[in-house]
């Protein structure tokens, strides 16, 4: 089955209305990830590039075993829907009903499929069942869309004459020591700052408390003042508890100290596209610059990043998961 014009024109109207709806302006690396997100859906569909061909079965082959838990994959992302639709306690309009409503679409598609299997459809159906093919295909170029970004923000978006520097925190010790993670996000930061002219100041940031009562601000202080750092140089946000907070925060201290600041977020290179979305959201304009992660714990962030960004942006994944269903039941009664 072929990605064709109506599945592109379904996912152009629903970002469309969208934006028209929510008033939403997406972010630069979220079109960064789906446009590329497309772009690999049509090579891998439509390209008889010998690279691309071999390629393709490959991730067919990854696809096989994702598609068995496309089902209910749709059935609990409906169920999210709706119960988050349904939990607070207003008329029901708007976004809510937008969300109930794509609900009860993903329900139907999974009720369509079981009334197909149990009354033998005509061989029409079996271009249906392929629609779970494209939809587990969906999820892997997804993923492999947001791996190809991170170097591209990685790269294209450091600033190289930063005068702060912004340190997202991550989880420390039992003991209150700084882990391998979180160590390698402060060295990058100390292999920048020791490459300026000018003085660099740095924003540590993290709030989680541990048993001991430190917080990872505060151990990242330490970790910087045990290696020549001045204290008066670093400042502490100790109040966040995740990405958003860490920026949110610490672009107040930054307002309130009422400078001209041109900042770099340091963090892991597996964290740094999630953290880009988030700044562009809330208009904190920085640069970017990631840290190497330990082999053996890069497969395991990369999915988690990977998931986090896809609940993040789950809108869009709405809006195309509902533009290959809507094929997919035309193709059945041969309406396309």
């Amino acid at each position: 089955m072929y990605l064709n014009v109506f599945s592109v024109g379904i996912v152009g109207a629903g970002l469309l209305a969208l934006h028209l709806v929510r008033r939403t302006t997406f972010q630069p690396v979220v079109w960064a990830v789906y446009g590329l997100t497309s772009i690999v859906l049509l090579l891998f569909q439509d390209t008889m590039w010998t690279p691309i061909y071999v390629l393709r079965y490959f991730f067919y082959i990854i696809s096989s075993f994702v598609m068995l838990g496309v089902p209910f994959i749709l059935v609990g992302l409906a169920l999210l829907m709706v119960f988050k639709a349904l939990r607070e306690h207003k008329p029901i309009r708007g976004e809510r009903l937008a969300q109930i409503l794509m609900a009860l679409s993903f329900l139907a598609f999974v009720a369509f499929t079981l009334w197909g299997l149990t009354n033998r459809a005509p061989f029409a159906y079996a271009r249906f069942i392929s629609v779970y093919t494209i939809i587990a295909l969906y999820f892997s170029a997804t993923f492999l869309s947001f791996v190809l970004c991170i170097p591209a923000v990685h790269f294209c978006f450091r600033d190289k004459k930063a005068t702060t520097v912004l340190i997202l925190g991550t989880e420390i010790g039992e003991d209150g020591e700084v882990l391998d993670t979180l160590q390698r996000r402060l060295d990058c930061a100390l292999a920048y700052a020791e490459k300026q002219a000018h003085p660099v100041r740095f924003i540590v940031s993290g709030g989680v408390r541990h048993p001991n009562g430190v917080t990872e601000a505060e151990q990242m202080k330490q970790y910087l003042v045990n290696r020549g750092i001045e204290p008066s140089c670093v400042q502490c946000e100790p109040l966040s508890r995740n990405t958003y907070e860490n920026l949110i925060y610490s672009s107040i201290l930054l307002q309130q100290q009422a400078t001209a600041e041109r900042v770099l977020v340091i963090t892991s290179k597996f964290h740094l596209v999630r953290t880009k979305q988030l700044a562009d959201r809330m208009r904190f304009k920085v640069g970017y610059l990631g840290s190497r992660t330990a082999w053996h714990l890069w497969p395991y962030s990369v999915v988690r990043e990977y998931i986090a960004f896809l609940i993040l942006t789950k809108e869009v994944n709405y809006v195309f998961l509902l533009g290959l269903m809507t094929q997919g039941i035309m193709q059945v009664f041969e309406w396309i």
